[in-house]
């Protein structure tokens, strides 16, 4: 469900959703564009971000960190949050066409989960910005 709405631009809104675990930007009806997935609590140590697609600009307390690429076993990154994570997802497209994309498991865009040792961090905000259709009016 929609808890708020933002404008970057005219005609462009951030639909905001919150769910307990990340959910993939096809769930969320974007499938070209950008999803801002936002956690808030503090936390410090190391954060393991599992199933990058495609590429994640990582913000902490609005403070830019690093780009995580697209990897295999997900990265790894060393973190203080005093406030909020905010992680901002790129589509950075689709490759061909297959039976999986049916149900988007082999090419999901977005993040499966993040994890601090061996707890899986929940509680997410999801900001979500559909280039191609700026005004998602399905969710």
């Amino acid at each position: 469900q929609s808890t708020g709405a933002g404008k970057l631009i005219d005609g462009m809104e951030f639909l905001r959703y919150t769910a307990g675990n990340p959910i993939s930007f096809e769930r969320l009806g974007v499938f070209e564009g950008i999803v801002g997935y936002e956690w808030k609590g503090a936390i410090k140590g190391p954060l393991s971000i599992e199933g990058i697609h495609d590429r994640a600009y990582v913000l902490v307390d609005g403070a830019y960190v690093k780009v995580l690429p697209r990897k295999k076993g997900g990265s790894k990154l060393e973190v203080d949050v005093k406030k909020s994570l905010l992680i901002l997802v790129e589509n950075m497209g689709y490759i061909g066409y297959s039976k999986a994309m049916g149900n988007y498991t082999d090419q999901y865009k977005g993040i499966l989960r993040v994890k601090r040792d061996k707890t899986t961090l929940s509680g997410w905000s999801h900001w979500c910005a559909n280039i191609r259709n700026p005004k998602i009016t399905n969710r």
